[in-house]
């Protein structure tokens, strides 16, 4: 098996992918509005560095599918299971039954690999809905993992038909950046969602780093600028990226592209070393990068179930630093205790995939369980297990109806204590969205004594032309 030399600069550009994540997630700094696009740079230097070891074994003519998925295994399966774990037993916690429904739901898809078809279904990545669920994040690592599914056997396909011939090789894996590219610009403005969360209509990205595997090293110049050159215009367009975008830009097509090319430059093998490479190889970088994939699994539970205990509310910047420290350390300790024992730990192939198949089945299940037993909603009192989801709130059934003289013909509805007897009356005056909080104001009303009229009939308030 195949170990590639170590290059310092790309953790360096993994703690400048990661950070701008947790950073545009905590709001800490307002400015990266484009953070999310930390993504897409993880996307280019796993297909730089997978494709290097894919490539490595076959021209050695010892690549193994099996040995292959077992690294996969070792690498990404104990922290991510891990995660899921403890967000279940959070969820318990901090969740209202419709929302651990929820969880189940995602975290089974999420240990199969799935998360990215389950969040396309239920939710757009800016929606703000979307800012509650737990482990939303895991759309990337299903994206990941679906496409190493067929790369490795394309790769190999490459290999057979060019004769192991580099050129050729790079022109077909070209061919997929470009036609996997083309896709995605036409199905982000046809279908935003689809281009976001489907593994196809990422792998373009992943494909631009594999590309670089084939191409020859920058060659070293007399000019100094000239080869810092590359690296400068990648940082500056990684920077344009999370600087410039936004949740309100189309995304990704055309516009995850700057990036990517960013990413793709630092990346891309030269002869020299650059001032760029020298800046993201320093301690704290490098720190920061090999965390960075537990750092990417834990900071997002941490901040919603944070939000979930707030009532949904967004953190201040010092309770956002805060937790975005507390990520830190527990990003630290899963690397530690977690990833590196896993990497380390010597088993047989088919052992590691076969034990981590189990495993990965076994956190299905109890997201499944969780999700078929509702939530729990008995832990819930009566009164309020109709504000267990939003799905049962939209199923509240209004318990009287009356007539009112003075208003037009028909039957209101009244919820709480008994219209005829109460002393204290109000009113609930708006659209659907007054009925979304009926079921919420009913119990209070029923044991204050207050009787309410859901009135629907026009607007509280309307604009008048000018």
């Amino acid at each position: 098996m195949t170990q590639l030399s170590y290059r310092p600069d790309i953790d360096g550009l993994r703690a400048v992918a990661v950070m701008s994540v947790l950073l545009y997630h905590f709001g800490i700094v307002g400015a990266l509005s484009g953070g999310f696009t930390g993504v897409d740079i993880f996307f280019v230097i796993s297909g730089f560095l997978i494709t290097s070891l894919i490539v490595a074994d076959l021209r050695a003519g010892g690549f193994s599918l099996l040995a292959f998925y077992e690294r996969r295994i070792r690498r990404i399966f104990p922290a991510m299971l891990v995660v899921l774990a403890v967000s279940l037993v959070a969820g318990y916690f901090f969740l209202l039954p419709g929302d651990y429904t929820s969880l189940g739901d995602s975290a089974a898809f999420s240990a199969a690999s799935l998360a990215n078809w389950y969040f396309l279904q239920n939710t757009g990545y800016f929606d703000r809905a979307a800012d509650l669920l737990p482990l939303l994040h895991m759309w990337s690592l299903s994206v990941e993992e679906q496409f190493y599914l067929v790369w490795p056997p394309l790769l190999a396909a490459f290999f057979f038909i060019a004769r192991k011939e580099a050129v050729v090789i790079a022109a077909l894996v070209g061919a997929v950046v470009i036609g996997g590219l083309w896709l995605s610009v036409q199905h982000t403005g046809t279908d935003p969602k689809s281009a976001f969360f489907l593994a196809h209509l990422r792998a373009w990205e992943l494909a631009l780093g594999a590309l670089l595997v084939f191409l020859p090293p920058l060659r070293k110049s007399v000019s100094r600028w000239k080869n810092e050159l590359p690296t400068i215009i990648g940082v500056a367009l990684i920077a344009i990226s999370v600087l410039t975008l936004s949740r309100e830009h189309l995304f990704p097509g055309l516009n995850a592209v700057p990036a990517c090319v960013g990413a793709a430059l630092i990346l891309w093998p030269r002869g020299s070393e650059t001032l760029v490479g020298q800046m993201l190889s320093v301690r704290a970088m490098r720190f920061i990068g090999l965390i960075s994939y537990s750092l990417y699994l834990w900071h997002w539970p941490v901040l919603v179930f944070y939000r979930h205990y707030a009532s949904g509310a967004a953190p201040t910047l010092l309770v956002a630093t805060a937790l975005a420290a507390a990520s830190i350390v527990l990003a630290y300790f899963s690397w530690r205790f977690i990833e590196q024992p896993a990497r380390r730990r010597p088993a047989r192939p088919f052992m590691t995939v076969g034990f981590g198949l189990a495993a990965a089945s076994t956190a299905a299940v109890a997201g499944l369980g969780v999700a078929a037993l509702h939530g729990f909603p008995a832990m819930l009192s009566p009164d309020v297990q109709d504000m267990s989801s939003l799905e049962e709130m939209w199923k509240w059934e209004c318990p009287q109806h009356v007539k009112l003289d003075g208003l037009p013909p028909r039957s209101y509805c009244v919820f709480g204590a008994s219209w005829s007897d109460a002393k204290t009356k109000a009113v609930l005056w708006g659209d659907s969205h007054a009925d979304h909080w009926a079921p919420i104001i009913q119990p209070v009303a029923e044991r204050a004594g207050i009787a309410v009229l859901l009135y629907r009939e026009c607007p509280p308030s309307s604009r008048r032309a000018s």
